[in-house]
């Protein structure tokens, strides 16, 4: 019964870190995109800058 009980913990244990790196992996994701759309705000600031 012992073995049992602690696979499924163990079962649980795996897939919770598996949901916690799929949701690191969407962080990271939402960070570059993030980062990319400021640089390119950065980039089209500094066109209309200089078009001035």
């Amino acid at each position: 019964m012992t073995t049992k009980i602690n696979l499924k913990k163990s079962r649980k244990e795996i897939l919770r870190f598996i949901q916690i790196g799929e949701a690191s992996l969407k962080t990271m994701n939402l960070a570059q995109k993030l980062q990319n759309s400021i640089q390119m705000e950065k980039k089209i600031c500094e066109v209309w800058f200089y078009s001035l």
